[in-house]
């Protein structure tokens, strides 16, 4: 009875003005329906959680983040955005026979395998080397253009 009265009493200028108001709580609520937020819903191929930070390491075969597991190494080619890293991600310290390179702007991480050459130890295949001199730690590629460069520790 109290919303009739109360509609009575409205003119027919402050009812219109309602409806885009009414028109907007509509559509707010409808696209909230439409597209559910899941926290953790963005698994991938491997349940690895890009959100939190992981990604799948195909060396050690389980789900990383590559700031906690890898060595950081930055950029120092001209070319390449300095805000970015890449990491070397090796399976254990006393087994380093292969190194895992997870380089930005490429897609996927990037296997390399130990090559020694006298005193010099490399990792590598037909378009990336890291090599491990004088305490740090240089990917090149396959034209020997130093990319990034790093620590040999985190």
């Amino acid at each position: 009875m109290l919303d009739l009265l109360f509609l009575k009493k409205m003119t027919m200028k402050s009812i219109l003005s309602l409806i885009p108001f009414a028109l907007f709580l509509l559509s707010t609520t409808c696209s909230a329906q439409d597209t559910p937020t899941i926290v953790g819903g963005d698994r991938d191929e491997h349940n690895c959680i890009g959100s939190a930070g992981y990604q799948w390491s195909m060396l050690k075969k389980e789900c990383i983040r590559i700031f906690e597991a890898g060595i950081r190494l930055d950029a120092v080619a001209p070319d390449l955005n300095k805000t970015v890293s890449a990491f070397a991600v090796f399976k254990s310290a006393s087994e380093n026979a292969q190194v895992e390179m997870f380089i930005p702007g490429v897609k996927d991480s990037i296997l390399l395998k130990k090559a020694k050459k006298g005193n010099e130890v490399s990792w590598k295949n037909a378009n990336y080397t890291l090599a491990l001199k004088e305490g740090k730690y240089t990917l090149s590629d396959k034209y020997k253009k130093s990319l990034y460069q790093g620590p040999t520790s985190k």
